[in-house]
């Protein structure tokens, strides 16, 4: 199977570069541009399944981009410094699959856009948005997270943990990328801020010790999410 085709219209530099390596890394084939006009020049040319634009660009509105194609097979994920519900109603107005909300996290975006490669796919339903592993399932759009009957809502902090882990599962994840995770000034990885959040998460996963610990320590290097219970 051809890799997914995404389009990246964000006119930071920085992190264009940044996030293309990393959405190429995972498997994707993208296409990068800085402006409206360049993104409404690539959609007039090619197909993609999804495109992924900031609201803000320097020509215009990522809210543009959406509004005005032709196309309406895509995938459509808006990445914005805003946080405030208003702007996510907009966005979703707009015809938005999903919003992200800056710092982009490369992990959580990765994840974001399999759950919706897989909602967007013909063979299969609105059920496989979940991401399963272990026994568990977590729903991203909601940070929902079940084990059988039982389930629990997830921090914002906690989430972005787990989907950190389950990206590197079977593998150790060292603090500072855990603490690049839920913070982008990186205080996590100092002192026990970070040992604190992870032992909130590894109770949410245990339910009530219906389900085993998943999560594995190793002191001063990180923490693992196990493979296999």
């Amino acid at each position: 199977m051809a890799n997914p085709q995404l389009l990246l219209v964000e006119d930071d530099d920085w992190l264009l570069q940044g996030l293309t390596f990393q959405l190429r890394d995972a498997g994707f084939a993208v296409v990068a541009v800085t402006t409206l006009t360049e993104a409404k020049a690539q959609l007039a040319q090619r197909q993609f399944d999804i495109v992924i634009t900031d609201i803000g660009l320097p020509d215009g509105s990522g809210l543009e981009l959406f509004q005005s194609s032709q196309q309406d097979t895509f995938g459509k994920i808006f990445i914005s410094s805003s946080t405030s519900e208003e702007a996510r109603v907009e966005g979703f107005n707009s015809g938005a699959d999903d919003y992200v909300c800056k710092p982009i996290h490369p992990e959580e975006l990765v994840l974001r856009i399999k759950a919706l490669l897989r909602r967007l796919s013909p063979n299969n339903d609105e059920s496989h948005s979940t991401l399963g592993f272990l026994g568990y399932q977590l729903h991203p759009e909601n940070r929902l997270l079940s084990c059988g009957e039982l389930s629990c809502e997830l921090s914002i902090n906690e989430h972005r943990l787990l989907l950190l882990l389950i990206g590197h599962q079977g593998k150790v994840v060292n603090r500072t990328t855990l603490a690049r995770a839920v913070d982008a000034k990186e205080h996590y990885s100092e002192g026990r801020a970070l040992d604190i959040l992870m032992s909130r998460l590894r109770r949410k996963l245990r339910f009530n010790d219906a389900c085993a610990d998943p999560i594995v320590t190793y002191r001063g290097k990180g923490y693992l999410l196990i493979e296999r219970q």
